[in-house]
């Protein structure tokens, strides 16, 4: 299947002449599908070139046509402007266009007339709402498609808060995929989602946001992470939360977007290890013969993809099958009821290895769900607060707690009050964990070497 894909600035006139042209194609011919994009004549410019240098096309005037397979997607075939796609019609097809030019220049200013009044009245239904601005990154991925699912179904941000989504994906992906995650968050019908909109460029999608999730998967090169910075300092509310996802390298972006915006986030940045904690819930639930809700307390010291360790010295676990039960609610110390210390400390530490790598390489979502519902789940106990004062854990910027370095992302025992989070200092550590605190000495002096 064969489509033509014309993106046009609004008070484009040649791009009325091969609109109909095209739609003419397409009441003809059963497999001919045509993708029209308007953009803003004040976006224009700076999305054609965006788009040029992406593909290494070379164009100067509005609109914008190339063909693609659709069966097969990826990159299009680049075809030129008006002029060539008339020739391109003509010869393939013998049809020419019959619109004379005062016509183009009539619809090309209905055209825009009808883009500033979608604008004006977009515009006019956010204020009547007043949403919160959440931005999401790599939107297009698994993980974010979960996410926005639960924003849009849950009370994430506060009862009967009203959300406007700012998607961004600065990948490789294409227009069509783009748009089509727009229309399939607006199908979701969500009483909570005000708004949504689509972008590759960081300054748009970081514009008015009170909540940034960077959820870009397997990405080690710290220049996207400093674009992300530089977009941060330059259109981001004040006190924005930024949530980096515990991806391969989420610690490490999480430093990097801290030392690019010279320490501005400070208490408004932090990287998610709910993701980790929830794998070590499932492993202990399973030797201790219980559900993994039942498991609670569990501690993520340090990098969820580097040197961890999971601390479960606080760790309580209810309903299990023993000798010693009490009434309901009650729960017994994990550290005393599985005895093999060294599995605690070796072997629990190593499946948990191996159950990231099994997800990461999966070929059924690559572990999204868990990784989704950490990243929501962190998002609303930093937003909303947790009035039982239990422990957590959050990869937050070290202000030298447990000897950790300044300035280094390291995962740590919080907990979550009115919109911020403290890190629990005055806990014991143990052996293991003092190993994973001075290895984190040597990542702060490796840092710098964070490559793709």
């Amino acid at each position: 299947m064969r489509a033509e894909t014309k993106q046009r600035s609004a008070d484009c006139p040649y791009f009325a002449r091969i609109e109909l042209l095209a739609d003419e194609l397409v009441a003809k011919l059963p497999n001919f599908n045509v993708h029209k994009v308007i953009i803003h004549p004040k976006d224009w410019e700076l999305w054609l070139a965006e788009t040029c240098q992406k593909n290494n096309w070379t164009h100067k005037k509005s609109p914008l046509v190339w063909r693609e397979l659709v069966d097969r997607g990826g990159k299009g075939h680049y075809m030129g402007g008006a002029n060539e796609f008339q020739e391109y019609i003509n010869g393939y097809y013998n049809i020419k266009s019959s619109m004379s030019t005062v016509d183009m220049q009539q619809v090309a200013e209905e055209n825009l007339k009808t883009q500033l009044q979608d604008d004006e009245a977009k515009a006019r239904l956010l204020q009547q709402y007043n949403p919160l601005h959440v931005c999401i990154s790599s939107a297009t991925s698994h993980v974010a498609c979960h996410v926005i699912q639960q924003l849009a179904s849950r009370d994430i941000l506060g009862k009967d808060a009203d959300l406007c989504l700012h998607l961004l994906d600065v990948r490789d992906v294409t227009d069509e995929t783009m748009l089509t995650l727009e229309a399939d968050v607006q199908d979701l019908a969500s009483s909570n989602v005000k708004h949504v909109f689509t972008t590759r460029d960081p300054v748009a999608a970081f514009k008015k946001c009170d909540v940034i999730l960077l959820l870009d998967e397997g990405t080690h090169d710290a220049s996207v992470y400093e674009t992300y910075a530089n977009a941060i300092h330059e259109a981001c509310a004040e006190g924005a939360k930024v949530l980096v996802s515990d991806s391969w390298a989420g610690n490490a972006a999480a430093t990097v977007l801290h030392r690019s915006t010279k320490g501005r986030l400070k208490e408004n940045l932090a990287a998610v290890s709910l993701s980790i904690v929830g794998q070590a819930r499932s492993i202990l639930a399973e030797k201790l013969g219980v559900l993994p809700c039942d498991v609670a307390g569990v501690i993520a010291w340090g990098n969820p993809n580097g040197n961890f360790h999971i601390d479960v010295s606080l760790a309580r676990v209810s309903r299990l099958d023993s000798a010693i039960c009490g009434p309901g609610g009650f729960t017994r110390p994990v550290a005393e009821v599985i005895y093999d210390a060294k599995w605690l400390e070796e072997d629990l530490q190593q499946q948990i290895v191996d159950r990231r790598k099994t997800m990461q390489t999966s070929r059924v979502g690559g572990g999204s769900l868990s990784a989704a519902s950490a990243i929501v789940d962190t998002l609303s106990l930093w937003w909303n607060g947790d009035s039982t004062d239990q422990i957590h854990s959050l990869a937050v910027v070290s202000q030298g707690w447990y000897g950790v370095p300044d300035s280094l992302v390291f995962s740590f025992p919080v907990t979550f009050d009115d919109g911020r989070f403290k890190v629990v200092d005055n806990l014991k550590v143990s052996n293991a964990t003092t190993k994973i605190i001075n290895s984190s000495l040597e990542a702060s002096q490796q840092l710098n070497t964070v490559q793709s």
